[in-house]
């Protein structure tokens, strides 16, 4: 079993850190797309449907250049900020509509 270096692990923290950002931000705006959606704005929907999921993909992509220990730093980041959305997204809805 390898060792990593420390630049591994400091590619591996950024990695974390850009993963927070781009979930954090694909899971807001998975929010908004779902009542742009309800609203009837089919194009601007699906507009952002297709930029959201290319921008993750790109930062995925990117992060795969650098190996797999960023690459799975970067995918854990995505699934805190997931968490964290889901968590913040409930806190805040009301249960009883």
């Amino acid at each position: 079993m390898t060792s990593i270096s420390g630049v591994g692990w400091v590619h591996a923290a950024s990695a974390l850190f850009a993963g927070l950002l781009v979930g954090g931000g694909h899971f807001l705006l998975l929010r908004f797309n779902g009542s742009l959606f309800g609203r009837g704005c089919m194009r601007w929907a699906l507009a952002l449907q297709v930029a959201r999921v290319a921008a993750t993909s790109a930062a995925l992509f990117a992060l795969a250049r650098f190996g797999a220990f960023p690459l799975l730093a970067g995918l854990t980041g995505i699934l805190l900020a997931r968490r964290a959305v889901l968590r913040a997204t409930l806190r805040f809805s009301d249960p009883r509509t």
